[in-house]
């Protein structure tokens, strides 16, 4: 089993629970939880939380940094060779024991110091995005009827799909978030018809993004207000978009965990890749 699991996962005793479980569980971690631990004291919070991660180097496996995934086409063939960074995967081994487990010298410290610089300038250029997604919240809110977010609601306390009509429209705002995304990025060529679309992740993002929307109308107290606030859910949302192709999505966010299935209730509908590509049921 390959689980992704987000940033606070890989840092407390549920990752080293999970693994322990079976020798067949691996974890992937993707670049933007990476991000997280870097924007700050980059070498104290990275040595830090990857200790239990680094007990089991080679059942971690590292995915793409972020825009290489999005680059990804949607043909279901090969997606997790796509989604997987071989090389970083490889090299996690000689990574614990020369920048997690040593000592701390002025190399280390060095190289963190870049990558630190590296996050900031990754949080800073989100900035603009978390605006969009408070302002797409608040349009939203015009958007759906009083009777189509009490069954949205519902997804969150039961597995069941949506109607017809509700299936379709979130389907087309989902559909408007990934080509918007594509197009901010040159890449509107990405796919082609429905069947490809979803199995993208500019898609996954619109549907996880949906996903946290929807858990959010319900909890007025979660609500976001300010971009500030927004920022950190917009990272939650893309860690838990990649973990759509997994097995499982790992976190101790509810919340989060909830605006995922949400995300793969509407993916699952569509026929989406889902759980490495193996046979459902």
């Amino acid at each position: 089993m390959l689980a992704l699991a987000d940033n606070n996962f890989v840092q407390r005793d549920g990752l080293r629970e999970y693994l322990d479980a079976s020798p067949e569980n691996r974890v992937a971690i993707p670049h933007t939880v990476f991000v997280e631990w870097h924007k700050g004291d980059a070498a104290k919070v990275t040595r830090r939380v990857l200790q239990h991660a680094c007990a089991y180097p080679k059942r971690i496996v590292i995915l793409r940094d972020t825009h290489s995934i999005l680059r990804m086409r949607g043909q279901p063939k090969r997606i997790m060779m796509k989604l997987i960074d071989e090389q970083q995967t490889r090299d996690f081994p000689a990574y614990c024991s020369d920048f997690i487990t040593s000592p701390l010298t002025p190399d280390v410290v060095a190289s963190f110091a870049a990558h630190a610089e590296r996050a900031r300038n990754d949080v800073d250029a989100l900035q603009g995005e978390a605006h969009k997604m408070l302002k797409l919240f608040a349009a939203w809110d015009e958007r759906f009827t009083p009777r189509e977010l009490r069954e949205l609601h519902g997804l969150l306390e039961r597995d069941n799909l949506l109607s017809d009509g509700l299936q379709i429209k979130t389907w087309a705002i989902a559909e408007v978030l990934a080509r918007q995304l594509l197009k901010e990025h040159g890449l509107a060529r990405i796919a082609d018809y429905p069947g490809e679309l979803v199995n993208t992740l500019a898609f996954r993002y619109g549907a996880t993004t949906i996903g946290l929307y929807v858990r959010m109308r319900n909890r007025p107290g979660d609500y976001p207000t300010k971009d500030r606030k927004v920022l950190a859910h917009l990272m939650d949302v893309k860690i838990a978009a990649q973990g759509t192709y997994f097995d499982d999505f790992l976190t101790h966010e509810d919340g989060l965990k909830q605006a995922y299935e949400v995300a793969m209730s509407l993916i699952r509908a569509l026929g989406g890749f889902t759980r490495c590509g193996r046979p459902t049921g």
